[in-house]
């Protein structure tokens, strides 16, 4: 190729180096950041129902766990002649009381932390992008809040019944005149033996009637979950002249129904909330 040739070649321009974003281009990014500061102003502006019911849901959660436990330790100790069973019966109620408040703090805090992470990016703008687009805090906080729907009704719950009856047999003890001797013990120990079995089908059955009562379909009647209870009573109680099943049976009816009730009404308020 002669000179003329060569200058005759036009040379093309060196090409613009364009930025390199390794999450994304910047249109991707500059749009997440939009709806990130859209997500915070809508999470600022939230009302604080849906907080003050994760923090009670949250507290009831904890309350019946708390009280769950302390049950199970009393029932452990009716191996252990030596233990004292009564006061830990009686500190299940002030147990209680303290998770719910302390859950309800721990509630909030937990609340507050997952629904500022919905504000923050992740790895893949794209994936924030889609998920921005379908969630919204309010979206958010009302999942948080539906998840411990069925926990926080069906966990006290069981707590209830576990510690209810013999704590309503002491109080009968007392009214008797009897002391806070080691004979009631002897009766604690007296009921783990006899209705044990009947307290554990009890519990299971409340569990399942809280799911039913929380989504809704509320088909176990008072009646049922005593009848039930109270067959339960029989293995092995009926050994006892079938009084076992027969103070089940009245003891539940004394506190079963009015559980029901409670967590009926509890339940609709809270669904009407959430809706």
């Amino acid at each position: 190729m002669n000179l003329a040739t060569q200058s005759s070649v036009v040379r093309d321009p060196a090409p613009t180096r364009q930025p390199v974003y390794r999450d994304g281009t910047l249109g991707v990014l500059l749009q997440r950041e939009q709806l990130l500061a859209a997500y915070r102003a809508a999470a600022a502006g939230l009302t604080p129902e849906l907080r003050e019911l994760y923090r009670l849901r949250f507290g009831r959660v904890v309350q019946g766990s708390v009280m769950i436990a302390t049950m199970v330790v009393m029932a452990l100790g009716a191996f252990d002649v030596a233990l004292r069973l009564w006061p830990i019966l009686l500190a299940t109620w002030p147990l209680g009381l303290l998770g719910l408040q302390v859950g309800r703090y721990l509630g909030g805090r937990w609340f507050d932390r997952k629904l500022a992470a919905g504000a923050q990016p992740g790895p893949d703008p794209l994936r924030d992008l889609d998920r921005l687009a379908h969630e919204t805090p309010q979206h958010r906080a009302s999942a948080m809040v539906a998840r411990l729907g069925h926990a926080s009704l069906g966990l006290p719950m069981v707590g209830l019944v576990l510690a209810a009856p013999l704590t309503m047999h002491f109080v009968v003890y007392l009214m008797l005149g009897g002391r806070l001797t080691d004979d009631f013990d002897t009766w604690i120990r007296l009921s783990a033996f006899l209705v044990g079995f009947a307290h554990i089908v009890l519990a299971i059955l409340t569990w399942g009637v809280a799911h039913e009562i929380v989504v809704g379909e509320p088909r176990t009647t008072a009646a049922g979950l005593i009848g039930n209870t109270t067959l339960a009573a029989c293995v092995p109680g009926i050994i006892a002249i079938a009084i076992p099943p027969l103070l089940v049976a009245v003891t539940a009816a004394l506190f079963v129904p009015f559980m029901l009730a409670w967590a009926r009404r509890r339940a609709g308020h809270e669904n009407a909330t959430l809706a």
